[in-house]
């Protein structure tokens, strides 16, 4: 409480009666308000201390005072939310003075200004606010710091996620209820790879990997052991292949099988597939020899047929040969020819050429020609 004698000294003065209200940190905490709430200024708006009180959460509120009575326009300084609303260039909206300590005088000294009316800008005081006064939504404001709702909404206003240093093992995402793990993994940080025979989100999806194939934790997909292969490893190699997902062709002698693991040629299978294997190979032996013997068959026959072929292509050159001689014998033969008589060898002979001695000739061989010639038999 205070007392002070209002006005000064060599007037007549009256004591009144007041009380202190101490304010930590007022930059934060001091407000002029606008009347009513925000925007209550640029519409010139009027309402009670105690409404506008409320609106600001006021813990101490009191009639600012200083506005136009006629237009209801706000006069002075007006800082309202933390927001400069009015700046009137250094008059303060002390309504009756700041006194030579700095304090702030408020008030009316009748009483019937006490009374609850309308009125303009109201001097608050009130908590620090937070920014933004929600703090997103994750937390609540106290004394101006921004307490944070959850186990990872962190920051001064509550805007970031935090799951910690290992932030989900870079293998999921944090939330507000924490670590979603991505399909695979598990666990509060997501660090724990899912279980043998189990993949996919949570891990709760159960594999179907037959003969010892490994199930990828993610998508659930079976990589094969050596001799085995298809999409869930329920099928063997077959005869000749072999290794992982059966890729690798046996490389035994005269084509045998060989172990679908390993590859090794020297290998012995149970009785039933050895009997079968037995039965088949004998099978694939006799297909063999008869496709032979019939190989053989085809060659005989071909090789054969060739030599005829050159015997007859022989035959009718040598006849064409013996017709084209005779052919040209009898060319020669043909036509007049004229007799022309030889001298002996020791002298001339008997005969004289003449041109009647040479028609005579010529009809003596027309006639020997048309005799048949006599053959001497033996």
């Amino acid at each position: 409480m205070f007392v002070s004698d209002i006005p000064p000294k060599d007037r007549k003065q009256r004591k009144v009666y007041g009380h202190f209200t101490f304010v930590r940190n007022p930059l934060r905490t001091f407000s002029v308000l606008e009347p009513g709430g925000v925007g209550g200024c640029s519409t010139r708006w009027r309402a009670t201390v105690e409404e506008t009180a409320r609106h600001g959460q006021c813990l101490v509120a009191q009639n600012g005072g200083y506005f136009n009575m006629d237009t209801g326009e706000c006069l002075g300084n007006v800082v309202s939310d933390g927001r400069l609303v009015k700046n009137a260039g250094g008059l303060q909206n002390a309504q009756f003075g700041i006194r030579k300590d700095g304090t702030l005088v408020f008030g009316s000294f009748n009483g019937m200004w006490r009374c609850p009316r309308d009125v303009s800008t109201v001097m608050c005081i009130h908590e620090p606010t937070c920014e933004p006064p929600d703090c997103n939504g994750h937390g609540h404001c106290v004394l101006g710091e921004c307490q944070c709702i959850g186990n990872f909404w962190r920051g001064p206003n509550c805007s970031l996620l935090d799951c910690g240093p290992s932030n989900c093992s870079l293998h999921g995402i944090c939330t507000e209820s924490g670590c979603l793990c991505d399909a695979g993994w598990i666990g509060s940080n997501c660090s724990e790879a899912c279980a043998s025979r189990f993949y996919g989100d949570g891990c709760a999806q159960r594999c179907l990997c037959h003969n010892g194939g490994e199930c990828d934790p993610v998508h659930g997909s079976c990589t094969c052991p050596a001799g085995y292969h298809g999409a869930l490893c329920e099928q063997e190699c077959p005869i000749g292949q072999y290794g992982p997902n059966c890729q690798k062709i046996c490389e035994c002698e005269h084509k045998c099988p060989c172990d679908q693991e390993t590859g090794s040629c020297n290998i012995t299978y149970p009785s039933t597939l050895q009997n079968q294997l037995s039965r088949a190979g004998q099978c694939l032996a006799s297909q063999m020899s008869v496709a032979e013997k019939s190989l053989l068959t085809d060659r005989t026959w071909i090789f054969i047929t060739s030599i005829l072929a050159l015997l007859l292509g022989i035959s009718a050159v040598g006849y064409l040969r013996l017709v084209f001689k005779r052919s040209s014998e009898k060319t020669q033969e043909s036509g007049d020819y004229m007799y022309y008589p030889l001298k002996e060898m020791n002298g001339e002979s008997s005969h004289t050429y003449t041109p009647a001695s040479c028609e005579t000739y010529r009809e003596e061989d027309a006639q020997d020609q048309s005799q048949p010639e006599a053959i001497p038999l033996l």
